[in-house]
């Protein structure tokens, strides 16, 4: 069970931090590059509390990125980096859940939101209402 949640975690993490780019609403989203169209598959309708929600997460995820770059620039050793990589996923992931998201769920919307126009423009619209 536990190499499982860390593997998801792990999984959740690699996700997290292709799309955590601070200031994305100012400088334009990584979003904004296109995508084939056919590479969304909706498994169910994303409510506006979602996209708020996985908004307000990727907002504070650009944080915890930033903060933890830094630090593993100064890291040490593989054994510190690896220390560093894990306290990060925790964090993320724990910024997701606290948002009300599960990550199967946010990982969802990061994928419409990469893949659909539509969904990209709704979450940039998102992000500059809660920047």
């Amino acid at each position: 069970m536990k190499k499982f949640r860390f593997k998801t975690i792990a999984g959740a993490f690699c996700l997290l931090l292709l799309m955590a780019f601070p200031a994305m609403a100012q400088q334009g989203s990584p979003y904004q590059q296109q995508r084939q169209p056919d590479a969304y598959t909706p498994q169910a309708e994303i409510s506006d509390e979602e996209m708020e929600q996985a908004a307000t997460a990727y907002v504070e995820i650009a944080k915890i990125r930033e903060d933890f770059q830094d630090r593993l620039r100064q890291a040490e050793s593989q054994e510190e980096v690896q220390k560093l990589q894990l306290e990060a996923n925790k964090e993320m992931a724990e910024v997701v859940e606290d948002e009300g998201l599960t990550i199967q769920k946010y990982n969802e919307i990061v994928e419409a939101v990469q893949s659909d126009p539509e969904m990209r423009n709704k979450f940039n619209k998102t992000l500059q209402i809660i920047e």
